[in-house]
C-alpha cells in the first residue's frame, strides 16, 4: 500500500485511490 500511495501522491490521483480503497 505504501508504494501505491507514493505513486498516487506523485500522480495526484489520491481521490481515485481513496474511492477504490473504500
Amino acid at each position: 500500500d505504501m508504494l501505491i500511495d507514493m505513486h498516487i501522491c506523485s500522480s495526484g490521483a489520491a481521490i481515485g485511490i481513496i474511492g477504490l480503497r473504500e
